[in-house]
């Protein structure tokens, strides 16, 4: 971009700072081309911030096996919650959820085909989608061949913060999330969260066996595995007492409150500013 180099070029005593917004480098090992000349000019920045402590883990690893020597890095959420929401009525009985772009990435179609799976199991259950995007005739027309059009149902763009407590899980099937804005609002309600082991959101906001479960994704593993194994978890979850599950997720949701990542915006400058 025009205003990159005179920003590395400045000879000011003001901190230069990257922020790694998405995934730097793929599961292949090789860089994303956008991070590329990141990586070349790395000398010119200060610090670095990522959103979780995975990305900051894998960037160190990235650090050692391009030779660079290695920045600061702070980890900031990159999004907060104002409160903890609460329902205010029972939640809806065998109830899902999730919420996103409807794009190719995120997999939606996958999740619509564990939740049809374990519907013939679950056969009361409830999967409400939200959002808009170009994969909306693609989902629409998967529904109508799983024959599902009276249990999944797609709802389009809506107002979440209320709508979050009335539903007892969320689903995530995104390949990968750099943070996870909305897993980060269906803690903040308590939901139970299943989704598959993909970095970095899912594992940051999903404590296996405690607030959900994280579904193994490695590349052995074909479509039709993904689908059964987060169809038998989907199943356990919604044949057992979700009390204590929605209790580990507010829990966890305390750690994003407005306050608390204020402080930690407020501990990194501080350290900026004694470097000066």
């Amino acid at each position: 971009m025009d205003f990159a180099r005179p920003i590395l070029e400045q000879k000011t005593s003001a901190r230069l700072g990257f922020v790694f917004h998405s995934e730097h480098e793929f599961l292949n090992g090789s860089l994303n081309y956008e991070y590329y000349y990141v990586f070349k000019y790395m000398q010119r920045f200060d610090f670095l911030l990522t959103a979780t402590e995975l990305q900051k883990e894998v960037l160190l690893e990235t650090f050692k096996k391009q030779g660079i020597d290695v920045l600061p890095i702070y980890v900031l959420p990159v999004g907060h919650l104002d409160q903890l929401q609460q329902p205010s009525s029972p939640r809806q009985p065998l109830s899902l959820m999730t919420a996103s772009r409807l794009d190719p990435r995120k997999r939606i179609d996958l999740a619509i085909r564990a939740v049809a799976l374990a519907h013939q199991r679950v056969p009361a259950l409830q999967f409400h989608i939200f959002g808009k995007g170009g994969e909306e005739p693609t989902l629409r027309q998967l529904i109508q061949d799983l024959h599902a059009d009276d249990y999944i149902l797609l709802q389009g763009h809506a107002d979440l913060e209320s709508l979050y407590p009335q539903y007892q899980v969320y689903i995530t099937t995104s390949q990968w999330e750099t943070f996870g804005l909305t897993l980060m609002e269906a803690i903040g309600s308590g939901l139970v969260l299943l989704g598959f082991d993909a970095r970095y959101g899912n594992p940051t906001f999903i404590q296996d066996g405690k607030n959900g479960y994280l579904v193994p994704c490695g590349v052995d593993r074909n479509e039709e595995e993904l689908v059964a194994d987060m169809a038998e978890k989907l199943v356990f979850i919604l044949e057992n007492d979700l009390k204590s599950m929605h209790q580990a997720s507010y829990d966890l949701a305390r750690n994003y409150l407005r306050e608390k990542i204020v402080q930690a915006w407020r501990q990194v400058l501080d350290e900026l500013r004694e470097d000066l």
